[in-house]
C-alpha cells in the first residue's frame, strides 16, 4: 500500500504534520491488513521523507530526499507504485525495490520539462 499524506490521513484518522504523525498513522493503517506500507511524505513542508513499514516489524526503512522545487509532479504516486511493482516482478526484495524506485522517480522529477500550465508530467524517459 503506497498512500500519500492526504490518503493516509483518511485511512488512519490521524492528522499528519510531521514524521511522528506519519509513524502513528502507519500503525493504524497496518491494522487494516497490508503486509507492507510505504507512506510517502512529499505533501509535508521541507525535504520529503518516505517511510516503509512491514506489518510485524514496523518501520524497516526511512528514505529522506532533497525536495525538488518544480510543479512537474503530476503522476508521481502512480509512477512510484508502478516502479516498485516492476522491481518486485524482477525478483528484487521490497527494500531495494523501494530504494530503486525512489531514485527513479526523483530523477524523473529532476529532469522534467516545463510545459503547459499547472502540474506537469515527469520525464519517464530521462535515462534514454
Amino acid at each position: 500500500l503506497t498512500p500519500n499524506i492526504p490518503e493516509a490521513e483518511v485511512l488512519s484518522g490521524i492528522k499528519i504534520t510531521n514524521r511522528d504523525d506519519m509513524i502513528a498513522a502507519s500503525t493504524n493503517i497496518l491494522k487494516l491488513g497490508p503486509k507492507y506500507l510505504l507512506l510517502k511524505g512529499g505533501h509535508l513542508p521541507g525535504d520529503p521523507i518516505d517511510l516503509l513499514f512491514e506489518e510485524e516489524q514496523g518501520m524497516i526503512l526511512e528514505l529522506p530526499q532533497k525536495r525538488i522545487h518544480t510543479k512537474n509532479t503530476h503522476g508521481t504516486g502512480c509512477t512510484f507504485s508502478s516502479a516498485i511493482a516492476a522491481e518486485l516482478a524482477k525478483g528484487v526484495d521490497i527494500e531495494n525495490s523501494v530504494i530503486n524506485s525512489q531514485k527513479y522517480v526523483y530523477s524523473a522529477i529532476k529532469s522534467s520539462v516545463e510545459i503547459g500550465k499547472g502540474h506537469g508530467p515527469l520525464n519517464h524517459f530521462f535515462n534514454i
